[in-house]
């Protein structure tokens, strides 16, 4: 039976019930299968989504068809021949287009390829309808396992799908809070202790932390490292401001004037002096919206990130170093073990290291002192 309501795409359904019937011999070989008529009418879709069900089957090399006559279920020794090329693993990320997903990629390779495994990479694009599908396109076309850095709002039941499958997964950047499963994450936690502790140390007592909306578990981590950092230093008030949209959907949906906006107004009317920006994204809009404003940094207000990006470092923004290669090669071998049967969890964290730079106001504080200048 197929589910109309579950997240596993029709057609990807449909495959898997001829696949099962293929299997257990209920259609023999060279035997025709039904039509793509009678399958849109048998589960009542589409006639698109029966023959994108078949098309799956045929590239998959279980069935072939025959012009004119139908499609048929291929012989044994015909079947398989996509599999006898070199096996390969998927990567699925929200959006490939900066070093972050670059690094993790790198390191990713390099531990499968010493195992023997090619990697696939597919961009989800900020959807996690287009999650779901390529995560299930993938399965069906093959793949040995994914590792996944999920999209803000994943479905979980999709995972729960995977899993009953028996299909392995990994996840990195982030994790599901209602989902035990897998996974390979920076120390947020300690990271962000660590940035805020080092702007209490030089004086600051009025501290914001800036968020997107709906943070994921890696956000809600780092807003728990800021909020210990104070407690620990025995302040007590906090500043927050998680207003903000997702940085790729503001980009997609070109919002980049709203989103100025929103910043614009929180800095005319904060009194903090110092803000920590979940990302180096939202660090560096904030340093620019300042400007505009003519509200220097770090002389006025100390600003820092978190993710050490390139050009992050161009631009003297202090920060907290993710060890994006190293996410990655934990994550191929963490999914590795996976394939190898390890049935208990991995929960891999990898340390951070703060990055000093002139944003929070220490570099200049070096050189004035180098120099004698009080």
């Amino acid at each position: 039976m197929i589910t109309k309501t579950s997240p596993i795409p029709l057609y990807i359904q449909i495959s898997n019930y001829l696949r099962s019937a293929i299997e257990r011999g209920l259609f023999k070989a060279d035997e025709r299968i039904p039509s793509e008529l009678e399958l849109a009418g048998r589960y009542q879709v589409n006639r698109l989504t029966a023959r994108k069900a078949i098309t799956t089957l045929v590239e998959a090399g279980l069935l072939y068809r025959v012009h004119g006559k139908g499609t048929f279920v291929a012989p044994h020794s015909q079947r398989g021949t996509i599999g006898l090329a070199q096996p390969f693993i998927s990567f699925v990320a929200p959006f490939l287009y900066d070093y972050y997903q670059m690094e993790i990629i790198s390191g990713l390779e390099t531990v499968l390829k010493d195992s023997g495994y090619r990697l696939v990479v597919c961009n989800s694009n900020h959807d996690s309808k287009e999650e779901a599908r390529l995560l299930f396109e993938q399965q069906q076309s093959g793949s040995q396992g994914v590792v996944l850095f999920p999209t803000d709002d994943c479905n979980a039941q999709t995972l729960v799908s995977l899993r009953q499958e028996k299909f392995p997964f990994v996840l990195v950047d982030r994790y599901l809070a209602d989902l035990d499963c897998d996974y390979v994450v920076s120390d947020n936690f300690g990271g962000a202790y660590n940035i805020v502790t080092h702007l209490v140390e030089h004086g600051h007592r009025k501290i914001a932390f800036l968020s997107q909306e709906n943070p994921c578990s890696a956000v809600v981590e780092r807003f728990q490292g800021y909020r210990q950092a104070l407690a620990d230093a025995k302040i007590q008030q906090e500043f927050t401001y998680a207003k903000l949209p997702e940085l790729g959907g503001v980009y997609k949906a070109n919002l980049t004037k709203q989103y100025i906006k929103l910043l614009g107004e929180y800095l005319r009317q904060t009194s903090v002096s110092a803000i920590f920006a979940q990302n180096d994204m939202i660090a560096l809009e904030v340093m620019r919206v300042a400007k505009m404003l003519k509200i220097a940094v770090p002389q006025q207000i100390a600003v820092v990130g978190f993710d050490d990006m390139p050009y992050g470092g161009s631009l003297t923004l202090t920060t907290v170093a993710q060890r994006r290669v190293e996410i990655g090669r934990q994550a191929g071998k963490a999914l590795l073990a996976k394939l190898h049967g390890q049935e208990s969890r991995s929960h891999v964290v990898v340390p951070t290291k703060m990055m000093i730079r002139e944003s929070c106001g220490c570099e200049a504080e070096l050189l004035r002192s180098q120099a004698g200048i009080e």
